[in-house]
């Protein structure tokens, strides 16, 4: 799965851009978002969704995404319309990765979650820049944390 970036209000997001080789079983999807049927086809019926849930049992990356998107802010408990105004922002159909994305509340718009940091690349930079104090400041916590400053 490859993702396209958006420009959202000035904020980068992903969106769904590739095609996967397998589908996706509808209620499986379902099931896991605890939405019925009937449900997801409120969502198509308010123009969340692109295709009507009721004519297909396997979804191809796009809708499942859309559903798993659109679905997880319903079931978040928000209202019909607030899911509409949060939606307006975004470009349809609205594939994107739930996980990967967030609404800022405090800003008003969609924002890219960003993935920690990795360790390894941290400490190589702290190498590169000969930062010895911030170092050794590691050095000591990661020993008294194994037990090991004893």
């Amino acid at each position: 799965m490859t993702t396209k970036n958006l420009r959202s209000d000035n904020m980068s997001i992903k969106k769904i851009e590739q095609e996967s080789l397998f589908t996706q079983n509808r209620d499986d999807l379902l099931d896991r978002l605890t939405i019925s049927l009937a449900n997801a086809t409120l969502l198509f019926e308010n123009n969340f969704i692109s295709f009507d849930p009721t004519t297909k049992k396997e979804l191809n990356e796009f809708e499942y995404h859309e559903l798993l998107f659109c679905g997880s802010l319903f079931t978040s408990g928000l209202s019909l319309d607030s899911i509409k105004t949060l939606l307006s922002k975004l470009d349809k159909p609205y594939s994107y990765s739930i996980a990967n994305n967030y609404f800022n509340f405090l800003t008003k718009v969609w924002q890219p979650q960003e993935a920690p940091p990795d360790v390894d690349e941290l400490i190589e930079e702290l190498v590169r820049d000969e930062d010895t104090e911030k170092l050794k400041e590691l050095k000591e916590r990661i020993e008294e944390y194994l037990g090991l400053d004893k």
